[in-house]
C-alpha cells in the first residue's frame, strides 16, 4: 500500500495538528491486528534532532530476536515516508529522531504491511493519544507473544 495515501487518510481531519507541532518529543504506539491473526505492535518516540544533522536518525532499542530486521526496516521506511508526507503539508520540518521503543510480531503470521500500518497508526497516536487505543486483552496477548518469541 502507498504510505502517502495511508497518511493522508489517517491525518485527513488532523492536518492542522501536524502543522502546529512544535517538534516536542512525542510517543505513540499501535497494535495493528487483522482477523486472520496477522498483527504488528510498534511503539515509537519522535523528537527533533537537537544538533545539526544531515538526515533523520533511527534508533532501534530492540534485538533482532525481539523484532527481526525486515520488520524494523519497514518501520524506518514508513517513518521516512511520514517525513516526506509532512514536508508536503508543512515545508519547514527539521530532521527528526525516530526511536523504536517496543515492538512485537508473530513468528509465522506477521507481514510487512502490518508493520507499515502499525507504524503509521503509532505516529497518529503520538499526535492524538485517543486514536487506536489498545485494549487490555490485546496488550496481554502482546506480552504473551513477546515471551514466546524470546
Amino acid at each position: 500500500m502507498d504510505t502517502k495515501i495511508l497518511f493522508e487518510k489517517v491525518f485527513e481531519n488532523n492536518v492542522q495538528q501536524l502543522k502546529n507541532w512544535e517538534f516536542n518529543e512525542i510517543i505513540g504506539e499501535s497494535l495493528y491486528k487483522k482477523y486472520t491473526g496477522h498483527y504488528a505492535f510498534v511503539k515509537l518516540k519522535i523528537s527533533r534532532i537537537d544538533d545539526i544533522a544531515p538526515q533523520n536518525q533511527y534508533i532501534n532499542n530492540l534485538t533482532q530476536k525481539e523484532l527481526p530486521l525486515e520488520f524494523v526496516n519497514e518501520i524506518w521506511n514508513t517513518c521516512n515516508n511520514f517525513t516526506e508526507y509532512f514536508k508536503e503539508i508543512n515545508c519547514d520540518i527539521p530532521f527528526l529522531k525516530f526511536e523504536l521503543l517496543d515492538g512485537t510480531y508473530h513468528k509465522i503470521d506477521s507481514r510487512l504491511l502490518c508493520f507499515q500500518k502499525a507504524t503509521c497508526y503509532a505516529i497518529k497516536n503520538a499526535f492524538d493519544n485517543s486514536f487506536m487505543p489498545i485494549s487490555t486483552f490485546d496488550m496481554q496477548s502482546i506480552i504473551n507473544r513477546k515471551i514466546e518469541n524470546q
